[in-house]
């Protein structure tokens, strides 16, 4: 029996850790901020940066907030609003456990859209956010934030997919007040 149960516990010891090698391993990108970028309120705990040819309100709300920036020409739109009938949080739904390698998500001319590309935003070695966007000429993107155990909806993005490094510079700057 002793040797039943040690045998489990090795097994799932080595699960273990290959799972969270894996995370480790794929396309990770180090939280990080731009000296010379403005910053500015992201949700009521954290803070982003853009460059100065973005434009638009940012961080809003009376009850509960909602956020809209975009770049000067629009190539690059960044936006969130979970709301319900009298409130907005700061997160939507979470993202499915195991994490998936790929979502599945609406636009607002209900055509169904594949977010087939992912990119994990690491800080001190623990994944803090995921990014799933298709590679579409006019691309969308989701980026989920972690919270407590869950990766929440954090921020919708519109962006040409020439632009993708500097939405991923931009996301790279979340970071916890």
């Amino acid at each position: 029996m002793n040797r039943i149960m040690l045998s489990i516990a090795t097994i799932l010891l080595i699960l273990t850790s290959c799972e969270k090698q894996e995370l480790l391993e794929s396309n990770s990108i180090e939280i990080s901020q731009n000296p010379n970028w403005s910053t500015e309120d992201f949700k009521n705990n954290y803070i982003i940066q853009f460059p100065d040819n973005y434009e638009g309100y940012g961080m809003v709300g009376f009850e509960g907030n909602i956020f809209f920036k975009n770049r000067n020409d629009y190539n690059v739109e960044f936006n969130y609003y979970f709301c319900g009938l009298s409130y907005c949080n700061d997160f939507g739904n979470a993202l499915a456990i195991p994490i998936p390698k790929s979502i599945m998500v609406v636009d607002k001319n209900n055509n169904e859209i594949n977010l087939n590309s992912k990119t994990e935003f690491s800080f001190n070695d623990e994944i803090v956010g995921i990014l799933y966007f298709n590679t579409e000429l006019n691309s969308t993107g989701i980026y989920y934030m972690k919270q407590g155990t869950e990766y929440l909806e954090g921020l919708s993005i519109n962006f040409a997919n020439s632009e993708y490094q500097e939405l991923e510079n931009i996301v790279k700057s979340i970071v916890e007040k």
